[in-house]
């Protein structure tokens, strides 16, 4: 494995220039391993990589016990503070080409590395996946300022709310957000200050941390989309009242898209409400919807998608629909049933119609 390695560090210095890398590393916990790892990315950095992602197959799991609320003094073993030294002091300083850096796990070998390229590069895009040691991303988001940063992705990991807030208030420049499944996020955690990410226009996130975690969209004035998945696998469709309330405060004109993940009691909750009661006819903010369902879910029945034909129309100042073509059953609901359900609930309103091979695409006509 080792040999490995130094044969493509080797490969790598030969080359002109590596714009894009994509690493998945084993991890045989050898102190030789680890550094023809370290060789191959330092070689990497220097051929003029633009965007790096490393996934580290070692196991990343929970600890077995849920860690404290009360993180330790940020501190480093003395095994990590000689790994530092290397690239604090021994590598170049820059990195100025690294754009783009997409980080599964943090081992603790790479940690130094990693803040070096982070801190000396002008990234632009970050993206966190499978990290489950809260602790350890306290440390090391700690030390990290990227001033340019504009997209952050951080799904799929145990992540405490203190050390995320204390990221997201030291990078203001973010104007994009993907934040989804992290199960160290508190049920009713304490919301975000009012201010915070002053530059948000399009956040991915959940519907519970749209409703309990960030400040009404109406503090974001820049926000222009918002993503998130509707129908839960217990609770079903509770809660969509509340997101849509939610976003009701919003200042700009917004693209909503919803993706239906479980569809046990949509149908209810279509049907719960008289029109006049329902939030939607407020939402005047959201001028296009984009409608998408899990793959696993199949289409919707012919008396599901009346009731969303419907539902539709509720929505006073909406422009443009986009609907996946996963929410339907086949091409003949799509070009037919769904058409003419559709067409009767936005009357008098004019659409344009358009069929692709992603789904149904449907405009406000612009005609006199």
């Amino acid at each position: 494995m080792v040999c490995e390695v130094r044969d493509l560090g080797r490969f790598v210095s030969k080359l002109s220039e590596v714009q894009q890398v994509s690493l998945r590393l084993m991890h045989p916990l050898i102190p030789e391993w680890e550094s023809a790892v370290l060789g191959l990315l330092d070689t990497i950095l220097l051929k003029s990589c633009t965007s790096l992602s490393v996934k580290n197959l070692e196991s990343s799991t929970y600890a077995g016990s849920k860690p404290s609320l009360q993180l330790p003094p940020l501190t480093w073993p003395a095994s990590m503070v000689f790994a530092a030294y290397r690239y604090f002091f021994e590598k170049p300083r820059r990195a100025p080409h690294l754009t783009t850096c997409n980080i599964q796990a943090l081992p603790r070998f790479l940690l130094p590395f990693y803040e070096h390229a982070l801190n000396a590069s002008s990234i632009t895009s970050l993206s966190f996946k499978h990290i489950f040691n809260a602790q350890k991303w306290a440390v090391f988001s700690e030390r990290l300022y990227l001033p340019k940063l504009e997209h952050l992705s951080i799904t799929h990991c145990a992540i405490l709310a203190q050390p995320l807030e204390t990221f997201f208030l030291r990078h203001s420049s973010i104007s994009s957000l993907d934040l989804r499944h992290n199960s160290l996020m508190p049920l009713h955690p304490t919301r975000l200050a009012k201010g915070i990410l002053p530059r948000l226009a399009k956040l991915q996130t959940s519907p519970d941390y749209i409703t309990r975690y960030f400040p009404v969209t109406g503090t974001f004035p820049m926000m222009a989309s918002i993503s998130t998945t509707i129908g839960h696998k217990t609770h079903h469709f509770d809660r969509v009242n509340d997101l849509l309330g939610c976003i009701r405060t919003c200042r700009s004109d917004l693209t909503l898209t919803l993706t239906f993940g479980y569809s046990a009691g949509l149908e209810t909750w279509l049907r719960g409400e008289e029109p006049q009661m329902r939030v939607e006819p407020t939402l005047h903010c959201v001028k296009a919807l984009e409608l998408d369902s899990w793959p696993n879910q199949g289409g919707f029945k012919e008396s599901t998608l009346i009731l969303i034909a419907r539902w539709l129309a509720l929505f006073p100042a909406v422009e443009r629909i986009s609907i996946h073509r996963r929410c339907f059953l086949d091409s003949t609901e799509l070009n037919n049933l769904f058409f003419q359900h559709l067409k009767r609930a936005l009357v008098p309103r004019i659409f344009d119609y358009n069929t692709t091979q992603a789904g149904l695409y449907i405009s406000e006509s612009r005609s006199i």
